[in-house]
């Protein structure tokens, strides 16, 4: 279940808790004079928040959907203080649940939102709704001071929360992404293989090595080098056509882990890269260089460890080195 699921059903338990709860306690009131107003208002309150929890929406829409449920929750709230009998009241209560609850929607200004709203409405409540004689200027700018108070120190905490969200991410992607590259780094790989064999999707292993890297770093610096690195990267990476995870395995060296794929697709897709590898032009490039990597394919087996397909895919690359570089090599067993 994910994240907006969980706070989704959250929202819906306060609601319908605060709506059962709002009709008991007007049934133990010795206040009835305004009961068939409250009574429906709040049965359309549970309602409304029914279909919110239970609607089919987009992703898009049930966030915004989820967003208006706020407004609606303090307008609503704000009729039944002014049925109620306005500053006499205690439902002002109920504007604290909202301002606390509303803190797991990453919208760092909707506390604000809300706040500048419920403070137009409870002021226009008490006026327009109170009791004559009932209507205290001063206990009414203390309730919305001590609203507004509440409003800042729950913003202040969605700041800190939506921080630490934020360092957990990248801590996260540090931990399984290649600083330079933004592939994935091999961290992951042992896990991600296993994972993916329980399925037997990974069909062939293929490790790719940049042809004389090091002459690159040599001569015209390691920043040269990290570029020649971030491009082969976007070009193993970027391919939508072609299912393989991409793996910087060290150095120059790339793995690419491929699902259901034949030999002759991904022949023809490795040697595609390398053309479009070749087909790059950097500045400190002559005319007549062009850049090649040499691979080397381990097509997977029943019982293939990670391990295994590794080797043999490290054989081939080995043997295309030896050959001449600038191919594509199938392990062959000997």
């Amino acid at each position: 279940m994910d994240y907006e699921m969980k706070i989704k059903q959250i929202h819906y338990r306060i609601r319908l808790f605060g709506g059962i709860l709002a009709l008991i306690l007007i049934q133990l009131s010795e206040y009835h004079d305004n009961d068939y107003l409250l009574v429906p208002l709040t049965l359309g309150f549970l309602g409304i928040a029914t279909w919110i929890r239970f609607g089919k929406f987009s992703e898009e829409k049930g966030v915004r959907v989820n967003k208006m449920a706020f407004y609606m929750d303090v307008l609503v709230l704000s009729a039944g203080i002014g049925i109620r009998g306005g500053l006499r009241s205690d439902f002002y209560i109920g504007y604290y649940v909202i301002l606390g609850y509303v803190i797991h929607m990453k919208d760092r200004y909707l506390v604000y939102k809300l706040v500048a709203l419920i403070v137009a409405s409870y002021s226009l409540v008490v006026f327009n709704f109170g009791q004559p004689g009932d209507i205290s200027v001063l206990r009414l700018v203390i309730r919305l001071a001590l609203i507004t108070g509440a409003a800042v120190v729950f913003r202040i905490y969605v700041g800190i929360m939506l921080h630490l969200d934020q360092q957990k991410q990248d801590a996260e992607h540090m931990a399984v992404k290649d600083a330079l590259t933004h592939v994935y780094n091999r961290n992951v790989l042992n896990e991600y293989y296993i994972d993916e064999q329980k399925y037997k999707k990974v069909s062939h292993c293929a490790m790719i090595d940049i042809d004389d890297f090091k002459v690159i770093n040599d001569t015209h610096g390691h920043i040269s080098g990290d570029m020649v690195l971030k491009v082969l990267a976007n070009i193993l990476d970027g391919d939508a056509f072609f299912e393989a995870t991409c793996i910087r395995y060290g150095g120059e060296e790339f793995l690419l882990l491929i699902k259901g794929s034949t030999d002759h697709q991904v022949m023809e897709t490795l040697n595609r890269y390398r053309q479009m590898l070749g087909a790059v032009v950097f500045d400190w490039q002559s005319t007549k260089d062009y850049l090649t990597f040499t691979a080397g394919v381990a097509k997977v087996a029943d019982g293939d460890s990670l391990e295994d397909v590794i080797r043999k895919a490290d054989i081939a690359l080995y043997e295309g080195k030896r050959s001449g570089k600038s191919k594509v090599i199938f392990f062959q067993e000997k």
